[in-house]
């Protein structure tokens, strides 16, 4: 039993989970995508399941490598189980640092003529709420 469960141990220890999530008009979902630095334009694939962002150990190394004064890009695929056709979004993060926080939430509301609003919450940083924003948090932190 011990030799079935060690291949898994072994791949375990060499990937990272970053504890966030994506809410798309409201609706928890699951995405693929990537993260690309600025200054490199180097990309950084992960996997998403609700709650996890996965990476591989030596891109996550890579991303927290990065100093302070760097910026990322994150780029977001969902399939809408309405639609069927394949929606991406991008948002460039300022302070990457967000990540390594107890969680991030990145809030993305579909707007009118394939434009979309892309706000990031976390203990540390919380983009503006915006009107057409589907709303989930506590009354301190609603648009006013």
């Amino acid at each position: 039993m011990i030799f079935i469960l060690l291949p898994f141990a072994l791949f375990a220890q060499n990937e990272v989970h970053l504890n966030g999530i994506v809410f798309v008009d409201g609706k928890l979902s699951n995405a693929t995508g990537y993260f690309e630095s600025v200054n490199s334009k180097e990309k950084i694939n992960f996997s998403y399941v609700i709650g996890d962002f996965i990476l591989k150990k030596l891109d996550y190394d890579l991303l927290k490598n990065l100093s302070e004064t760097d910026s990322i890009y994150i780029n977001l695929e969902y399939i809408p189980k309405l639609y069927g056709e394949v929606k991406s979004y991008r948002k460039k993060i300022d302070y990457p640092q967000i990540l390594w926080g107890s969680y991030f939430v990145f809030r993305i509301t579909n707007l009118k003529k394939n434009k979309y609003y892309f706000g990031i919450s976390s203990p540390s940083i919380i983009s503006p709420f915006i009107r057409k924003e589907y709303y989930m948090f506590d009354d301190m932190y609603k648009y006013k």
